[in-house]
C-alpha cells in the first residue's frame, strides 16, 4: 500500500472551492463587447484536479462556482449556465489534459475533443442555422482553419509522446524548467478545447453575426494564452510546496510527497 497516496479529504476539497469562489473576484479578460470578464478563478479551476485528484478537483470547481456566481456577477453572467462553462468546464478538461498515460482517459478525451471540434464547426451557423435565426454562413475557410486550431493541434499532441510520457515525467522531475513546460503543455492541451465550448456557446446564446464570432476565435488565441501561462506560473511553486509539506498526496493528484 502507497501510503503517500489518500483518499482527498473533504476539508481540502471545500477549501479550494472556496479559493475558486474568491478568485472569481479578480478580472484577468474581458468579454468582447462589455457584459463580464474571465476571472482568475479559471485558472485555479483548472489546477483543481492536478492537485486533489480528477473525481475531488471537479468537484471543487463545481462548488467554487457556485460561490463565484453569487459573489461576482460580472464573472457568472449566464448563472448556473456559466458555472458549467467558466469553473466546472476547464477543471474537467484540464484533469483529462493530464491523464495520458491512462488509456482509457486517453482515449475518452480524444474522443472528447473530436467531438468538441465537430461541434463548434457546425454549431451555430450551419445548425440550427437559418432555421434558427442565422441566415448567413461564416467566412470559409477561415472559420473552418480558426476552429480547427482550437482541437486539431492538441489532439495531435496528446496522442503524441508528449502528452502519453512527457509531460507527466516532467512534472514529476526535479527541474523547474521541465515542470513549468509540462504544466503549462498540459494545460493549454486542455483550456484550447474548453474555449470551443464557450464560443460556441456564447455565438448560439446571444445570436452572433459570423464575423463577431471569428472575431472572438481570434481574440481567444491569445486570451488563452494569458490563462495558461498565468496557470503554469501557479502551477510550479504551489506543486513544489506540496511536495515539501510532508503531506500525504491525494490519489490522482500530479504531485507526491518528496523525502
Amino acid at each position: 500500500m502507497d501510503r503517500t497516496r489518500v483518499a482527498t479529504p473533504i476539508a481540502w476539497i471545500a477549501i479550494y472551492g472556496a479559493i475558486i469562489g474568491v478568485t472569481s473576484f479578480v478580472p484577468l479578460i474581458p468579454y468582447i463587447g462589455g457584459g463580464g470578464f474571465l476571472p482568475l478563478s479559471i485558472s485555479i479551476a483548472a489546477l483543481s484536479p492536478l492537485i486533489l485528484g480528477f473525481g475531488p478537483g471537479v468537484v471543487s470547481a463545481l462548488i467554487g462556482g457556485i460561490i463565484g456566481m453569487f459573489v461576482s456577477p460580472a464573472s457568472y453572467p449566464f448563472g448556473l449556465v456559466d458555472v458549467f462553462f467558466v469553473a466546472l468546464l476547464p477543471s474537467v478538461f484540464c484533469g483529462f489534459a493530464f491523464k495520458g498515460r491512462s488509456t482509457g482517459f486517453r482515449l475518452a478525451y480524444i474522443t472528447l475533443m473530436l467531438i468538441s471540434g465537430v461541434f463548434a464547426e457546425i454549431v451555430p451557423y450551419y445548425y440550427p442555422g437559418p432555421g434558427g435565426g442565422f441566415p448567413t454562413s461564416p467566412p470559409q475557410p477561415l472559420y473552418f482553419l480558426l476552429v480547427s486550431f482550437f482541437f486539431l493541434p492538441w489532439v495531435l499532441l496528446y496522442a503524441s509522446p508528449i502528452g502519453t510520457r512527457y509531460i507527466a515525467a516532467w512534472i514529476e522531475g526535479e527541474d523547474r524548467r521541465r515542470q513549468f513546460l509540462g504544466g503549462g503543455l498540459g494545460i493549454l492541451i486542455g483550456l484550447m478545447p474548453w474555449s470551443i465550448w464557450m464560443v460556441t456557446s456564447a455565438a448560439l446564446i446571444l445570436n452572433y453575426p459570423p464575423e463577431l464570432a471569428v472575431a472572438i476565435w481570434v481574440f481567444a488565441i491569445w486570451s488563452r494564452a494569458i490563462l495558461t501561462l498565468i496557470s503554469a506560473i501557479i502551477f510550479v511553486p504551489v506543486v513544489r510546496l506540496l511536495e515539501r509539506s510532508g503531506m500525504p498526496a491525494p490519489a490522482g493528484a500530479v504531485w507526491q510527497p518528496k523525502r
